[in-house]
């Protein structure tokens, strides 16, 4: 299951990104950034980890370390562990 999640190098989280970038510039900048960076990431086939730290508008709040807890797909369930739970019970 990672490695199918992998294969969007970092593409499925980036709402994660936005919501996090979005505390220091706003939700609406943050959301054009993302998808701006995101648009890039696929059109030039590279990982939206790598255009991210290259970014100005990104780099002054959200370092590599951050980035790469955003950027992990077990970090970011939602609200899977509810559900499961609430399934799960008698």
């Amino acid at each position: 299951m990672r490695k199918n999640l992998g294969l969007l190098d970092g593409l499925l989280l980036s709402e994660a990104v936005m919501l996090a970038l979005a505390r220091h510039i706003g939700r609406q900048r943050a959301h054009e950034v993302v998808y701006e960076l995101c648009m890039d990431a696929v059109e030039g086939q590279r990982p939206l980890r790598q255009l991210l730290l290259e970014d100005p508008r990104v780099t002054p709040y959200l370092g590599p370390a951050e980035l790469d807890n955003l950027l992990d797909p077990a970090r970011y369930t939602g609200l899977a562990a509810r559900f499961v739970d609430r399934v799960a019970s008698p």
